[in-house]
């Protein structure tokens, strides 16, 4: 009889997907070629929001450029460039300066594109262990057959949608929470993502964009006491034949800020999470 027949009733009961699988659908969305994405990000300034705006000029996951702008009355501007595993940014002497990339640069989890970087930041933020994405081997008879579902992958519910829920659950009564990650089930799209320092990130609204492209246009970032919140005001595909550090035209200069409330946090933000 051919395995097929035999595996059918199985598989019809299995309805968890291997993680490799669903790690590797969801890299999927993250589209190809170069990509142009401005979004307002908003920080809580005392009884009022400040926004900054963001330009990033996405190449691929481990290669991108960050232009922060400041509202009118402020000197502020950002820039980042991200290339080898290392954040470049330009000092006011004219000199170049590199730290390591931080497993909490949260755009990162929105433009995976290849399924190894993808599970390179999954094991780094602790989420699950590299074996639970480890290739397994077909049964070669059906008696061999075994249906055991892995305790870091489960189904659940986030956001009113059916998620692929990452991660080891929450102990009962526990006030810390493990890192997980949370992607609906049908279009393979990141909902929730929490990192080891309780950060989380939400994602919603999501659309479609041109070369299989799908972003979300709002997300937040809640760490500690602290929220903000982005959303998206423009995606274009722009041809960037590559970044590199030459790419870098404008000073590190955080000014304009000083009586700013919001101040502490946005110097937070940029650090960690950008």
């Amino acid at each position: 009889m051919n395995l097929l027949v035999l595996l059918f009733p199985l598989l019809a009961s299995a309805y968890i997907l291997p993680a490799r699988t669903i790690i590797e659908r969801t890299a999927e969305n993250s589209g190809t070629g170069s990509y142009t994405i401005e979004q307002d990000v908003q920080f809580p300034n005392g009884p009022e929001l400040l926004t900054l705006k963001e330009t990033w000029i996405v190449d691929n996951a481990g290669n991108l450029k960050l232009t922060v702008t400041g509202p009118r009355e402020t000197n502020l501007k950002l820039q980042v460039l991200y290339a080898g595993g290392q954040k470049w940014v330009l000092r006011e002497n004219g000199r170049r300066e590199s730290t390591p990339v931080q497993a909490e640069f949260v755009e990162r989890l929105f433009h995976w594109r290849q399924l190894e970087t993808a599970l390179q930041q999954i094991v780094a933020l602790k989420i699950a262990p590299a074996s639970v994405f480890q290739r397994k081997a077909l049964p070669r008879r059906a008696e061999d057959i075994k249906h055991d579902p892995d305790p870091l992958l489960r189904l659940g519910r986030t956001a009113g949608v059916i998620t692929w829920d990452f991660g080891a659950p929450a102990a009962p009564g526990s006030v810390e929470r493990p890192p997980g990650l949370w992607i609906e089930q049908d279009q393979f799209l990141i909902r929730k993502a929490r990192f080891p320092s309780q950060t989380e990130i939400l994602a919603d609204n999501y659309s479609a964009y041109s070369r299989g492209l799908q972003f979300p246009k709002n997300r937040s970032i809640q760490w500690g006491p602290h929220s903000v919140s982005l959303r998206v005001t423009n995606v274009s595909a722009k041809g960037v034949s590559s970044l590199s550090t030459n790419a870098l035209d404008s000073v590190w200069r955080m000014q304009g800020l000083e009586n700013q409330p919001a101040r502490p946090v946005i110097e937070e933000f940029y650090k960690r999470f950008r």
